[in-house]
């Protein structure tokens, strides 16, 4: 299992300048329990996961010291890093854009990052490059049955280059024997 993470990614920064920009300065994230990775509770509702959280929710952020906590709403969500679309496929909340960032290589393997509950850009297709920070989509809103606020799931994993990615999928990514999960705050931070 590789051990070296890849370089911080810009995408906290990036979120803020594309959404919030005039809480650059004071910005960080804000996390219940159930939000992190590899918690086993659910933040939504008191019960636990029927498996360890695979990625980091997004929900809301503090813009400033002593301030309460906003909540996300359909802002714009940037790529972590450059890549490729290989899938768009449906979740329960939206839709989950999966990307390859191929030039991202550790002991063989690619890094993968998957953003889930979004709605594409019109334009994004599978196969399209992306460059690091640019839009991929929007927060996806809010259903009117969800017991869900909105927000924005983030995975990063790594995979070798024969990954089957037609196979991606929210269920199979934590029981994959080919994906290495990592905690995503490791590489976009919690602050600006």
């Amino acid at each position: 299992m590789p051990t070296t993470l890849p370089t911080p990614s810009s995408f906290t920064e990036t979120f803020v300048t594309l959404n919030c920009p005039e809480v650059s300065a004071c910005f960080r994230w804000s996390f219940q329990p159930g939000m992190l990775f590899q918690d086993n509770v659910c933040w939504w509702k008191p019960a636990r996961r029927t498996r360890p959280h695979e990625g980091v929710d997004l929900c809301g952020y503090h813009a400033g010291i002593g301030v309460r906590a906003r909540k996300v709403g359909t802002d714009l969500v940037p790529s972590l890093y450059d890549g490729v679309v290989v899938k768009i496929d449906d979740d329960f909340l939206g839709k989950t854009v999966w990307m390859a960032h191929e030039s991202i290589r550790n002991d063989k393997l690619i890094l993968f990052s998957g953003l889930g509950h979004i709605t594409p850009q019109e334009t994004l297709t599978e196969n399209a490059a992306i460059g690091q920070g640019e839009a991929v989509g929007r927060i996806a809103p809010r259903k009117k049955d969800s017991l869900l606020a909105m927000h924005l799931h983030c995975s990063v994993f790594w995979a070798p280059p024969y990954l089957q990615v037609e196979r991606l999928s929210w269920q199979d990514l934590p029981t994959s024997k080919v994906i290495r999960l990592f905690d995503p705050l490791a590489i976009i931070s919690r602050r600006a």
